[in-house]
This record gives structure tokens, sequence and C-alpha cells, in this order.
């Protein structure tokens, strides 16, 4: 029987809350990988051989582009000579006609990039200058911009251009967010600064690059868009386990084994992926067979597909139908107002408790979670890997110090 211990107290004024030993599968989705390709050396599968990555390129995309071109062109080297392009582009040029603030929007969805296999991103591009630009103080104008995507006046990059308008230059942004900002490097939400510009499975998805000028319209030229890949070593993720060889495993029950994955070359934890052995025979429940043995393979591959696997023996156990017991000792505690009510207890399951839900009474705790005078119930709710619920109501009763007469408070449990 799985026995798990709790506490209920906070000394440190926060929320009441119970740790459970229970152990939650860390799952998530493997990234994709495509075939590398860089500007340079170029590909002709690739639009434009290439030269703006595996981009579908446009001058809008709703939710993602806040300044639309709506004459965006992708033209030949002959053709930028014959419209006046300035001298010094290379093959292809994105061009756009004059405006306070134009942009281009990127949409590399498609080609399933993930963003850790990115060493860096470098735009070579060309900004004309303008009677309207401001370069005194902080008003630095024009600048390069890319929004955070799908959020309102927060930006991935504001790149100061303005001692360089009228001349080609480039701009590179790496997983470190060189040339991004603050609040972009900060919603990537990890510590590669890329994932701003990814779709939810870590993949580079769509984005706009644009300028943003004081007033005043010119013309903005994008030579290229050049993905620097890392090298791939060809080695996967290392996956740790600390569990046994073979875990017991009721029929139906989620699977709750302790594993993660690292990747050494690309210095992140990597997903999980936890499934039965190819040519496991499974019921309709998706299940194989009560008292069958089987084995489950954990896997983890790198934004290169490069994938590393442990093999887990299962014996399949018949259903488990029998809900956690929740003991608490007492089912009433008495404590002074104005403190932090603690209570031990344990639950106990002859699987593994999946999850544990404390609620108190609207109106038991102040906003510190300490709990005030009066009567109110505390509901304890516990779930194992099977589903099966449990739950058990305490009565605690606040108030001055007169009721807490010859009664002692436990200690916090340690943990």
């Amino acid at each position: 029987m799985k026995r798990t211990v709790v506490s209920f107290a906070n000394r440190n004024g926060r929320r009441a809350f119970a740790m459970i030993l229970a152990v939650v599968v860390a799952l998530g989705l493997v990234f994709g990988y495509s075939d590398r390709v860089t500007a340079e050396g170029g590909s002709e599968e690739l639009p434009y051989g290439g030269e703006f990555g595996p981009s579908e390129i446009s001058g809008k995309v709703k939710g993602f582009s806040l300044f639309p071109s709506t004459n965006l062109s992708v033209i030949s080297s002959e053709e930028a000579a014959a419209e006046g392009v300035p001298a010094g582009y290379r093959g292809y040029v994105i061009k756009m006609d004059p405006a306070v603030s134009p942009g281009v929007t990127f949409d590399f969805s498609a080609a399933k990039i993930n963003v850790y296999s990115i060493k860096s991103i470098t735009f070579r591009m060309y900004v004309e200058a303008t009677d309207g630009d401001v370069k005194t103080g902080d008003a630095k104008y024009p600048e390069i911009r890319i929004p955070y995507p799908k959020k309102d006046n927060v930006w991935a990059v504001r790149y100061d251009a303005s001692n360089k308008t009228n001349t080609w230059f480039t701009m590179t942004l790496t997983p470190a967010g060189d040339n991004m900002t603050s609040e972009g490097k900060k919603n990537s939400g990890t510590d590669n600064a890329l994932m701003s510009f990814a779709d939810s499975e870590g993949n580079l998805n769509i984005f706009e690059l644009a300028v943003r000028r004081h007033e005043g319209e010119g013309h903005f030229y994008v030579d290229s868009v050049i993905i620097n890949y890392k090298k791939n070593t060809g080695t996967g993720p290392i996956i740790t386990y600390d569990g046994p060889d073979t875990v017991k495993l009721p029929k139906g029950a989620k699977i709750t084994v302790e594993v993660k994955a690292y990747d050494e070359d690309e210095e992140r934890e990597c997903p999980v992926k936890i499934d039965w052995a190819p040519g496991t025979v499974l019921e309709e429940d998706g299940y194989p067979a009560a008292g069958t043995k089987q084995v489950l393979v954990i896997s983890s591959a790198d934004s290169f597909g490069n994938t590393t696997e442990h093999r887990v023996n299962v014996d399949v156990l018949p259903k488990d139908t029998t809900p956690p017991s929740i003991t608490t000792g007492t089912d009433v505690v008495k404590c002074v107002a104005g403190t932090y009510p603690q209570i031990k207890g344990t639950i106990e399951d002859d699987a593994e408790v999946l999850s544990v839900k404390y609620t108190w009474q609207k109106g038991a705790l102040d906003s510190l979670g300490r709990i005030v005078e009066g009567t109110f119930e505390l509901r304890i709710k516990a779930q194992d890997t099977s589903g099966n619920n449990s739950e058990k109501v305490i009565t605690v009763i606040a108030g001055g110090a007169e009721i807490f007469e010859g009664y002692t408070l436990t200690e916090d449990l340690p943990g």
C-alpha cells in the first residue's frame, strides 16, 4: 500500500497547501525537425533559392502583423536593378512600397524547425532615410521591430537603426537574446529567447519584421533571412529514470513513472514520450489485458530527431476499484483565530495517489491564509491513478485563546 503524508499548514503566510508523494508523468510533445538549409548555399527546392529560409512571405497575417504592407513583392536581382533598389543586395529582394512603418511577415510553420536547433537568425536589410527620422535623446528612429506574437504592445525586438539608414546592414538574433528586448526574452518562458517566435511545439512559427519611423515615408528592403543551425552530433538526450526495472500497473491506470530527459548539446530538458512497445496487443480501453507482462518504452528526441529509449517491464494487474483512504486522526480541530491551521494525516492507496485537493469553506481564511474566527469545513479530496475518488471533511473551530487551552499545535512535517 502506498502512503502519502500530508500537512495542512504554512508558516510563511501563504495559502494552506499539502505535499503529496505521488509521482506524475512528465509527458510532452516530441519536437519536429526538418532538413537544414541556410540561405548561404541556398537550395532551388526552396522559394527564392532559400534566401529567406523555408518560409512563406506575406504583407499581413492576422494576429501577427502590426505594420502590414499592402503592396509587397519578392523581386529578382534583375528586377531590383530595374526598379532602383540600392546596390549591395544579393539575389532576390523583398520590396515594400514607401510607408511610415512597413513590415513583412514570415511564416515558418510548415518547415517544422525546432528553435533549439538554431544557433542564430540573421536578417539583412535596407531602411531608407526620411526627413522625419529622430536621433536625439531617447527617441531614436527608425527602429527595427518584431512584435511579440499575439501580445498587444509587447516587442520581442526593438533594434536601433537610426545610424544604419541608406545602407545594407544585418541584425542577428540568438538563443541568448542578442538584439532582443528584456520583454521578448522574458516572454519566451525559457532560457532560449527564440522561443518567443515558436509555436506550442517549439517550432519556428510566424513573426513580422518591420520598421517603425517617427514620421515620413520610406522604402524597406529585406535581402535575406539566414538561419544558422547548430551541429547535429547524432546523439540523443540522456534519459534519467530512477524507478524499478519492473513496475506493477493496474489495468486502465495512468502511467506515473518519474523520468527526465536532458540534451547536453542543446543544453535543455527535452519532452518525454511514454508508450507501449511496438506490437503490444491492446484491448478496447487502450491497455493490455490484465495478467500479462508487457514493456513500456520511454523515449525522448532532440530537435534533430536523434532519439534515446529506455524500457521498463510492466506487470498488468486487474483494474483497481478501491479509492484512496484518507486518515487524519480526528474530524474536529480547534485552533486560535489568526493562526495558520495545521492538520496531520495520511492518504493511502493500493497503487498510486495521483492528486489531492484541499478546499476551505468560503470565508475561512484571510488574505494571508490565516483562519478567521468561526467554524469552517476543510474538504479533502483524493484521486488515485485509476480514477477512484475519496473525500473527507474536517471541521475546524477557530476562536480566542481560551478554546486552545490544553491543546498543542503539532509541528510541520519535513518537506
